[in-house]
């Protein structure tokens, strides 16, 4: 069992609790928010979600030019009012390669595709994308989607949240929303937003004062999510990546993903500010090999600044 304690945050007045709150300034005629502490996830976490009506970026704790909250309040998303949580396993904080920052494209790595920002002070990282159909050969496969800041940086800090995509030997598919902080957690399985193939989907990540913010959205089912922890700072990066998914430490195979297209991809230095940068901004690109050297996943060029697509190649 989990506890929790409910509060009710207006844009008038603030509240104090036992359990503190990372302060978070309510803007100027905006609804009244709810805020939920619940203890578990690997740790405390503290979710927000709207009275009636929609929750804004700033209510949340992230910028405000966040797309997320913008895109889910024209769809009138509802947000979930809970994050129960699922242990999952410990992923590794960065990428099998070495950083190389002063390349234009970053050395192969072992689990990680995408593209990569080396930046001194990251604060937030976004992304959208569609919940690919994954296949495997003979035995399972793992694959994961994410935007994260801090994990290439080699400090092994890092926050991130995405979705999984696995399949079993005999072709049955699992997805989930899930989070993570590393180092002071494994990977927390949200279990009461589910995804399923072909969702528009959509998560995001900031920190600021030793607290990290997730949200997630499924804009197809019409939910969102939005939770904070207390963390560490993160490292000096910022990542939009389709990860081979570590299980006990071994590289497994690859989940076919066929393609997946990667959108609003961003990123800012600034806490509460307007997502200033993209992956047009520095952004270098990392393609995943296998132990063999075979190419097993690898972004396309970048168009309009913020969107790519990462295409599977092989399973290991």
């Amino acid at each position: 069992m989990f506890a929790r304690l409910v509060i009710t945050v207006t844009a008038v007045a603030a509240c104090s609790v036992g359990l503190a709150a990372p302060a978070i300034a309510a803007p100027s005629g905006s609804q009244p928010t709810v805020i939920a502490h619940v203890d578990q996830c690997g740790g405390a976490v503290t979710v927000r979600h709207p009275a009636h009506g929609t929750l804004t970026a700033q209510q949340a704790g992230m910028p405000k030019g966040a797309n997320l909250f913008a895109k889910a309040a024209r769809m009138h998303a509802t947000w979930l009012t809970d994050v129960p949580c699922r242990a999952v396993r410990n992923r590794n904080p960065r990428p099998t390669a070495s950083p190389t920052p002063t390349t234009a494209v970053l050395p192969a790595s072992g689990n990680w595709s995408g593209y990569v920002a080396l930046t001194t002070a990251p604060t937030y990282a976004q992304m959208e994308w569609h919940v690919p159909s994954v296949k495997s050969n003979d035995q399972a496969a793992y694959s994961s989607i994410w935007p994260g800041i801090g994990g290439y940086s080699g400090t092994g800090k890092l926050i991130q949240d995405g979705t999984e995509q696995d399949v079993t030997a005999g072709g049955a598919q699992t997805d989930y929303f899930w989070f993570e902080i590393v180092p002071g957690e494994s990977e927390q399985e949200v279990t009461n937003l589910t995804p399923r193939i072909g969702d528009d989907v959509a998560t995001d990540i900031s920190w600021a004062s030793g607290t990290a913010t997730f949200a997630m959205c499924d804009y197809t089912r019409g939910g969102c999510v939005t939770g904070s922890q207390s963390s560490t700072a993160p490292g000096n990066s910022a990542e939009w990546i389709v990860e081979r998914t570590q299980i006990n430490g071994q590289l497994p195979q690859l989940a076919d993903f066929g393609s997946v297209n990667i959108t609003n991809a961003g990123y800012d230095e600034t806490h509460l500010g307007n997502v200033e940068y993209t992956i047009a901004n520095g952004g270098q690109s990392l393609t995943m090999e296998g132990s063999s050297g075979d190419v097993l996943a690898a972004p396309g060029g970048v168009s309009g600044g913020t969107t790519f697509t990462d295409y599977w190649h092989h399973y290991s």
